[in-house]
Order: structure tokens, then sequence, then C-alpha cells
């Protein structure tokens, strides 16, 4: 499998690359089997935006074991954000407000 930084590809590239290959690439950015199976899935894409809107879509909401599994990466330009669980306060933080 290729380093994150070594899977940029165009939109063309992605479309038509063998579904191994997509499935790579897409978990590179979301390591969540539901996300991944749900983009994969809709190739082709007409537009970089329609690829994003969909998985931004499909991202949310994810679930706590989605969340807990996940792996992010940033790829070139285009970011996928996937929501976190609010950081819980600690004891002295919570006695604090």
């Amino acid at each position: 499998m290729r380093k994150a930084e070594e899977m940029r590809v165009s939109l063309t590239e992605f479309n038509r690359a063998a579904d191994g290959d997509a499935r790579a690439q897409l978990q590179s950015c979301l390591r969540v089997s539901r996300w991944v199976d749900g983009l994969s899935a809709r190739r082709p894409f007409s537009s970089v935006e329609e690829a994003l809107e969909l998985a931004h879509t499909i991202a949310h909401p994810l679930t706590e074991e989605e969340i807990d599994e996940r792996s992010p990466v940033t790829l070139g330009s285009a970011t996928v954000t996937t929501p976190t669980r609010p950081k819980q306060p600690t004891r002295d933080e919570s006695r604090a407000g």
C-alpha cells in the first residue's frame, strides 16, 4: 500500500481506479467502512465538489465506534472534516467552572 502523500490522484484517475485502489485511497482519508463503501459505490463523480459533498453527507453523523476507529489524513488541499467527541472536562476543570 502506498503512503497517503503518494495517493494524490486526479478525479479522473480516482473514477477510473480499480475498486481496491479507490478504496485504499478513500481509507487513507477516513478509515470508516461505511464511508468508504458509500463513496466507492457512487463513482464516477462528475466533479470534486460532488465527491466532497457526498463524503460530508455520508460522514455525518459518524457513530461513536466509527469516531474511535477513524484515522483521518489530509490529501492535498481537500480535507474531509469529521465530528469529534467533545473533550470531557477533568475533575479540576469541572470544579473551576
